[in-house]
């Protein structure tokens, strides 16, 4: 037993046993919407229901799966393309892509937030809206 011990304290001191906020995924509710208008200023959305407020998605740190939402925001199971899993250090950054539809859906979670909610920024193009809110560690 004492032996099992040493090994867990030394591969987590070596950092061989990761936090658990380095696997798992997001809970995500949006807060807010905003529009890009023609003159390149990003403006709240007045088209953004209060219902979508708190209706959330969530999004897998390892996989990028991509499930929930409303709206623009509604996933059907896209798999994101993962650029970072977040760490104390950096923000999640995940994308996904189609072609053939050119539309380009990206997202960025502060995950070195010192708050048990991190802040979100989701985009969508070619509609040009963004998405803020807030996301969870599950």
């Amino acid at each position: 037993m004492k032996k099992l011990l040493l090994l867990l304290f030394i591969f987590s001191f070596l950092g061989l046993i990761g936090t658990a906020s380095a696997v798992g995924g997001y809970k995500c509710s949006p807060n807010e919407a905003y529009q890009l208008t023609d003159d390149g200023i990003l403006i709240k959305d007045k088209d953004f229901p209060a219902s979508y407020v708190g209706r959330g998605f969530t999004i897998d740190r390892k996989t990028g799966r991509f499930l929930g939402g409303e709206g623009a925001m509604k996933g059907g199971g896209e798999t994101f393309i993962v650029l970072h899993q977040g760490d104390k250090d950096k923000a999640f950054k995940a994308y996904f892509a189609e072609e053939w539809s050119s539309w380009l859906l990206s997202i960025t979670i502060q995950e070195y937030s010192d708050s048990y909610e991190k802040p979100f920024l989701y985009s969508t193009f070619p509609m040009f809206t963004v998405y803020t809110g807030f996301c969870i560690n599950y």
